[in-house]
This record gives C-alpha cells, sequence and structure tokens, in this order.
C-alpha cells in the first residue's frame, strides 16, 4: 500500500501549514502517530477506543488523508475530502460492506463526519471530514509523545517530525504555571457553556493559552471570547463546530474576537467563578449579589441554575430579615 498523500516532507509542511493554524494541536506529529513513513498504520490508543482493527486502520489512513487536503483548497470549503469505494478497496482490500461497516463503528464513535453529495448527474460521492478536536486524537497524540519522551516544543509545535522521533529526546521546556491553570479555567468554561469536552491538558491548547499570555491578553480576555462567541455560534448549525480551542485561540483571529466583545459580557466574566464553587457556597455567594445594590443581577446570572437560584433568593431574604434585626 501507497499513501495517497505524496512524500513525508510534503506532509509535514501541509500539516504545519493548516492544522496547526485550525486545530491548534501538535498535528505535526500525525504521520509519526499514524502511519510508518509510507503506510498507515493501527494506533494502539484508536485500537482501544474502537476495539474494531479494520476501523482504526481505516481512521489511521483517514487522517492522514484528510490532514493533506485541509491545506490550501484541495478540499471543501468546510474541510470534507472525497473518497471512493474503488480507492479504498484498492488501497485496503476490502468490498463496500465491510467498508461501510467500519466507517459506521467510526462516525458513531464521532471519529468522523460523512456525507454523500452528487459530483455530477447520477453519480454520488462519498465524502469524509476527521473529527481533529476529538479528544481521543489528542490522547492518542499525547500518549505518542510520552512514550517517545519527546518534549522539546519546537519538535511538537511547527517543525513536524524530529529526525528521532522514535528515540528518547532531552526535555527542553515546559510550560508556565500560569498557563496551564489558565488553559484549565478557560477550556473548562468552554466545555460548560457548549456542552463540549475539550481536553484542558491538550499540549496544542496549553501552547496557544500560553502564546496569548505571553502576548498580553488576560484569562479573563479569553473568557470573554469564549462566552461572546459561544453566545453568537452556539445556534448555528453551521458555527458550532468552531466553538473550538483551536479556531477561538490559535487561528490569528483572537484579538479580532477580543475587539467584538461587549462590555456586557467582559462583566459576566467577572462572576464565572460562581460556577466552580460547590452548591452550598455558590447559593451563599448568589444570596450575598443579590443584596448588593450595587451589582446589576442580569450579569451575574447568566447561566445560573433556576433551582439554585431560587434557593439564593431565599437565602437573601433570610440574611436581609437578619441585618433588620
Amino acid at each position: 500500500m501507497q499513501l495517497v498523500v505524496q512524500q513525508q516532507s510534503e506532509i509535514n509542511q501541509v500539516i504545519r501549514q493548516g492544522l496547526e493554524d485550525k486545530y491548534g494541536l501538535n498535528y505535526g506529529l500525525i504521520p509519526a502517530v499514524f502511519s510508518n513513513g509510507t503506510d498507515p498504520v493501527v494506533n494502539h490508543h484508536i485500537l482501544g477506543f474502537t476495539g474494531d482493527m479494520i476501523a482504526s486502520a481505516l481512521f489511521s489512513e483517514l487522517i492522514i488523508h484528510n490532514a493533506y487536503f485541509l491545506d490550501g483548497n484541495k478540499g471543501t470549503e468546510d474541510d470534507f475530502f472525497f473518497y471512493t469505494v474503488n480507492q479504498m478497496k484498492e488501497k485496503f482490500h476490502l468490498g463496500r460492506t465491510a467498508q461501510e461497516r467500519a466507517l459506521k463503528i467510526l462516525t458513531k464513535l464521532e471519529l468522523i463526519e460523512r456525507r454523500t453529495e452528487i459530483n455530477s448527474p447520477g453519480v454520488a460521492g462519498r465524502y469524509f471530514r476527521v473529527k481533529f478536536d476529538h479528544p481521543e486524537v489528542g490522547t492518542a497524540i499525547s500518549k505518542y509523545v510520552e512514550e517517545n519522551n519527546i518534549m522539546d516544543r519546537v519538535d511538537l509545535f511547527g517543525n513536524g517530525i524530529p529526525d528521532n522521533a522514535g528515540v528518547k529526546a532531552k526535555k527542553v521546556e515546559r510550560f508556565s504555571k500560569l498557563a496551564i491553570k489558565t488553559t484549565d479555567e478557560v477550556i473548562n468554561l468552554l466545555n460548560r457553556e457548549t456542552g463540549h469536552s475539550h481536553d484542558p491538558k491538550a499540549p496544542g491548547t496549553i501552547r496557544m493559552i500560553q502564546d496569548l499570555l505571553d502576548r498580553g491578553h488576560t484569562p479573563n480576555a479569553m473568557k470573554g471570547v469564549v462566552i461572546d462567541r459561544t453566545l453568537e455560534w452556539k445556534q448555528s448549525e453551521k458555527m458550532n463546530r468552531y466553538l473550538r480551542p483551536g479556531t477561538l485561540f490559535g487561528n490569528g483571529k483572537f484579538k479580532q474576537y477580543l475587539e467584538q466583545v461587549p462590555t456586557t459580557v467582559m462583566q459576566r466574566v467577572k462572576y464565572t467563578y460562581l460556577r466552580d464553587l460547590p452548591k452550598s457556597q455558590r447559593i451563599n455567594e448568589m444570596a450575598k449579589l443579590i443584596n448588593d445594590p450595587d451589582v446589576d443581577p442580569k450579569i451575574w446570572m447568566y447561566g445560573v441554575d433556576a433551582e439554585e437560584l431560587n434557593e439564593a433568593y431565599r437565602m437573601a431574604d433570610e440574611l436581609e430579615d437578619a441585618e433588620v434585626f
């Protein structure tokens, strides 16, 4: 078997230019994690997740293929790429039924998306898109990094596969404590706002946050962008999928997003800490805010559980009565 994508150096270049900007994870390692340099290989972590050898092998092929097509305009505008039944049959010697079985596994696990389009009158084509921001993809790459002790940030973020990818490498650089703490807070907020499950420990995500901190952006600015973009995009079927770390923090548009955040949203950021408190402490804090005439309830009540809010109002009344006597 030969990879559909051309040479290894070309793959590295494409992934650096395309995936790093779009998703912010260390996808320079994709060829090493999902291929042997010439053919796709089964990644043991993905195999453990899918529980199916053929599905795992197809996923390795699709993720490398999709990475290639993300460069420039080789795929569709929304990152889907074309892969025929015959192409897959020639590469894996699998008939249509076997292909569909494996693809259904990958689709059900939300590792890929697929759709059918009419390419010409009477001819339907299969299109696929890998969910590059799926937690298991990031975990597979992170495990590869950990197992091979590849910690050099230059290798992970921008220079493709190091020449000694399979050799123990010297630890060169670590992320700052502030970057790790901020990433945890910001990504957990993003997950709560969107219902997604992005990994706050993903090295690529921490790297993006650290870059923003190094450029003078504050944690609250990042939280403001999360809340504002969620309000703008969450209900849009087209835009909801862009509520991910790579789009918000790693595509060069963070400053543009930040400039669009209204003052009321930035004021809300001040009270996002409420959601991290234990329930009883959160209700107590809300009761104090209710009794504070200088605080606009429309600001801090954003996203508050209705039942907890009712309890807070009851407690606020009790606190007010206690102060009278």
